[in-house]
């Protein structure tokens, strides 16, 4: 099924989309809205909720920002490209290779899911139920947990592979995507080692054999996971978790001969008695049927049953108890234990399944047996073979695949009630889980915090067992009657596999009134050491990339190479590396007489990596005149000229767009050849591509449709308006193309068309999605309306993500560019070094660039070439603290992408400004 079938097959049922109101800045945005699996209900008066244990040495799974932030610790990230490799490198340590049959629920209450036939993308289910699934699911995991920390992620799909992109500012002050294989385990560095490449930058800024730039399209998010793992318990319950498993799967789904993680990443559960696998688990309940308070574990008040008892209160009519059984770990198995008398025939006890919290219920076990004090068994959960493709069997009655159940006992008595009376019953139930997700010991001294709200009299009994170099089945068992609480466990081993973790419990217990203490405690002669953290490089797969730069050649020899036919290829990827000015002319005459692929891009890539603007008119010449060089074939032309279009668009020459628009109504270019070319034009295009674009404005493929209407909108094509307003309409009726909902709103902003200004207004506080956002505030800064600032400025107020702020902001400098007084609410006036975007942006000739300076002191600010080449020097001198502002004349610089940098006392802030001549 194409993916633009399934978006005319979603807006037909009208999927529901989840709704998160009340944006604010301080809300957990991360955690969705309510929680949908397993439910917050667990019983009249549960003994504890939202119990977790942790430990410091192993990312918390139950939330996914508490996740990104302690990856980051754990792999002490100190910027944002060692925070992004460090949520990749943990997401990777969490999850395994499905066996081509990826995580799927039939019986799920997420509409997503159902809406796909099961699958599973929300990624606390992935890390903590799973932790296995499909690139796209792996990427969904990253992709969320960058969103959680406050940047910009999505998931992009290339040639039917998903990828993580994610956003941030690097180092030089260019705010870049970066590119991430989640599930094969790879990125790419540029050729000075110092920032990750995005999707583009692979293409365009280094050779990678295979990867033609731009041939991708960012696609939807999915909602953030309403999924929950916290425990809930009853008094007397108890869930113990293992680092393996009973044989009990709800899907056996890992391949286990292809795991790319390395043993001293995993610990020892990679290989051998140890393999990676899925875990089990085993939640128990038997009810102390002598303590008056064990009806407090019921779901509802007990039907026509003797006072503390499960018997019938009167012959003739039929008494009932519910259990609801709540878990975060899919049920796998599920059995009941019976202690009983029936003495008539005429006696009836029964146990009925209820999957829809007790709006119906079915009978799932009849007793046959009479007889005082009787003791039963049953198993009462059916299977079924769980692939990416398998149905329930028709007419299936069983808590296998659900987080939540619930259990009637319904007994009738004929003669007598006293004839017919439960004496004791014993509740066990399987689930799985994935045992990377549990708090993993490791060697040393580790910190357990145990987190949750305990009912009056309640405390929770931890217990930790493990081997060690010192012992095996060593036990810690701690009772925590104060919640939170810290307490160390100390393991013996200096390597990764030296501490082999079996299982974990929690039980809720009667409190004793001793407070927090520990019952058992093993500690070793000799405290572990913890093995330090393994260099990225160990968990990845290079993408065709050596660790470290080639050593220096001299440039006599790397032009002797150039010149003969052999070691030419070598040669150029040792410029791709360390480009040398003194091969520009060389290199030059490659990009015309060279015919052969890969030596042809990897020449024009080079060309560009040495002097950019000195490559600029050649480039131009390239992709302007097919006949100018030597190719093998149309497909190599367009190719090599997406990798040019790219280096242009990073560059911001606007005078490559009328060419670029050529190539992709070229006969021989195709949909995704087209999402990358319409993408740069979005960017740097003019009125020299509406001839060439306009031939896509009714596309059947919607991405290319969305990217050529957006493109022809920046060139100021007024007569596709009504097709933006239509495609507007379209998109917003899609629940699954909310890409469309961006690019049309940026569309009608350039176009300044505000017939659906209502909607747009709308979107600023959708809260669905922050692209939505951050499109609707782009949209009304191109528009340059002054009336809407004041939404633009509430928006600001409540919205939680920093960039979307940025964004809303920007969308009110450009709005002020066009002579408007600056309005600004109290609430938002900047208390921090802050330098604007400049406006109008993109410009030509001249812009104003306005800072905000909070103490008084001296300022630089500098203009820099995008290769850092220092061309003007814009101010020096002591500024008093407030709003200033730099206006800018660009007369004598070339068309380009410029880098300005602020700078007082020890910060700096850096803007991209567009001089597009």
């Amino acid at each position: 099924m194409t993916r633009i079938t399934l978006l005319f097959l979603l807006a037909g049922i009208g999927v529901m989309i989840q709704a998160q109101s009340n944006l604010s800045q301080d809300m957990t945005y991360w955690r969705g809205e309510s929680e949908l699996e397993p439910g917050t209900f667990l019983c009249e008066t549960p003994a504890a909720t939202g119990v977790t244990v942790v430990c410091d040495r192993w990312p918390d799974g139950s939330d996914l920002r508490q996740f990104g932030s302690d990856a980051i610790r754990l792999c002490d990230a100190q910027n944002p490209m060692d925070s992004l490799i460090a949520v990749w490198r943990w997401v990777r340590r969490w999850t395994m290779y499905t066996d081509g049959n990826p995580p799927n629920e039939r019986r799920t209450k997420n509409v997503w899911s159902q809406t796909y036939g099961g699958m599973v993308q929300e990624p606390i289910k992935v890390l903590n139920v799973y932790g296995t699934q499909d690139c796209d699911g792996l990427t969904r995991a990253v992709e969320a947990v960058w969103r959680s920390l406050g940047f910009r992620a999505e998931k992009y799909v290339r040639v039917e592979h998903t990828m993580a992109h994610c956003y941030y500012r690097d180092t030089d002050g260019i705010e870049r995507w970066h590119a991430f294989d989640v599930s094969e385990g790879g990125y790419r560095l540029n050729n000075t080692r110092e920032r990750l490449l995005g999707a583009n930058g692979l293409g365009c800024e280094t050779y990678y054999a295979g990867w033609v730039p731009g041939q991708w399209v960012h696609c939807d998010h999915v909602a953030f996971p309403r999924h929950r793992t916290e425990l809930s318990f009853r008094k007397g319950e108890k869930l113990e978790r293992l680092w393996g498993n009973l044989g009990k799967p709800y899907q056996s789904n890992i391949r286990y001969s292809f795991q790319t993680v390395p043993i001293y990443e995993r610990g020892p559960y990679g290989t051998g008695t140890y393999r990676v696998d899925y875990g089990n688990g085993t939640w128990t309940y038997a009810p102390d049927l002598s303590d008056p308070s064990w009806t407090e574990g019921l779901a509802e008040a007990p039907v026509q049953m003797a006072s503390g008892l499960l018997r019938p209160a009167m012959t003739g009519q039929a008494g009932s108890a519910v259990w609801h059984f709540r878990t975060p770990y899919i049920v796998s198995n599920a059995e009941v234990k019976l202690y009983y008398t029936r003495v008539n025939a005429g006696d009836s006890i029964r146990l009925l399944l209820s999957v829809d919290d007790g709006v119906s219920y079915q009978p799932l076990w009849t007793c046959s047996t009479l007889g005082v004090d009787q003791a039963d068994s049953m198993r009462i959960c059916s299977t079924y073979t769980v692939t990416s493709s398998s149905l329930p069997p028709v007419g299936f009655n069983s808590p296998f695949g659900l987080y939540a159940y619930r259990l009637k006992l319904e007994l009738l008595a004929a003669d007598q009630a006293s004839d017919c009376e439960v004496t004791g019953i014993e509740f066990r139930t399987l689930v799985q889980q994935n045992l990377f997700s549990l708090p993993q010991l490791q060697p040393g001294l580790n910190h357990i915090t145990v987190k949750g709200t305990l009912a009056a009299g309640t405390a929770l009994k931890v217990t930790y067992v493990w081997d060690d170099p010192e012992g095996d089945g060593r036990r810690n068992i701690t009772v925590v009657e104060n919640t939170p609480y810290t307490y160390d466990i100390a393991a013996a081993g200096d390597a990764w596999d030296s501490v082999v973790c079996q299982s974990i419990s929690v039980e809720a217990i009667a409190a004793t009134g001793e407070g927090n203490h520990t019952l058992e405690k093993e500690s070793p002669a000799t405290v572990g050491t913890m093995p330090e953290m393994m260099p990225a490089s160990g968990t990845r797969k290079r993408w065709q990339e050596a660790s470290t730069r080639p050593s220096i050649q001299p440039t006599e020899t790397v032009l002797a190479n150039l010149r003969a036919l052999g070691p030419r290829g070598l040669a150029l990827d040792y410029l791709l590396e360390r480009p040398d000015t003194a091969t520009f002319a060389v290199v030059e005459s490659l990009v015309y007489v060279e015919s052969r692929s890969p030596q042809k891009e990897k020449a024009v890539i080079v060309l560009y990596l040495t002097d950019p603007e000195r490559a600029r008119p050649i480039l131009l010449n390239l992709i302007t005149t097919r006949s100018a060089s030597l190719w093998v074939s149309d497909a190599h032309w367009l190719n090599t000229g997406l990798v040019i279009a790219h280096q242009a668009e990073q560059q911001g020459w606007s005078e490559f767009s009328g060419p670029i628009a050529a190539m992709a109504r070229s006969v021989s270019a195709y949909d995704q050849l087209r999402w990358a070319f319409f993408r740069i034009l979005c960017n740097i295009g003019n009125a020299d591509i509406i001839g060439h674009v306009r031939l896509f404005a009714s596309a059947s493929d919607w991405d290319v449709r969305a990217l050529a209407l957006c493109a022809l909108a920046r060139a100021g094509d007024t007569a596709q308006t009504t097709a933006i307003r239509n495609f507007f309409d379209a998109s917003m009726a899609t629940p699954q193309f909310k890409v469309g909902v961006m690019r049309s709103m940026i569309g009608m902003g350039w176009l300044k068309d505000e017939t659906k200004i209502t909607e747009i207004l709308a979107n600023l506080s959708d809260g669905n999605d922050e692209n939505i956002r951050a499109g609707a505030a782009e949209a009304l800064g191109h528009m340059m309306n002054t009336a809407h600032i004041p939404a633009l400025e509430a928006a600001i107020v409540v919205e939680p993500f920093e960039w979307v702020r940025t964004a809303m902001q920007v969308a009110i400098d450009e709005i002020n560019g066009i002579g408007a007084e600056k309005k600004m609410t109290g609430s938002i006036v900047p208390t921090e070094l802050t330098l604007f975007q400049n406006v109008p942006n993109p410009f030509n000739p001249a812009t104003t660039i306005r800072f905000f300076l909070p103490v008084s002191g001296r300022v630089t600010m500098t203009l820099c070439t995008i290769s850092g080449k220092r061309v003007a020097r814009l101010l020096d001198e002591e500024r008093k603290s407030g709003s200033h502002e730099v206006l800018f004349a660009g007369s004598s610089l070339p068309s380009g992408i410029y880098i300005c940098q602020l700078k007082a006392g020890r910060l700096s802030r850096n803007i991209k400004l567009v001089l597009a001549k």
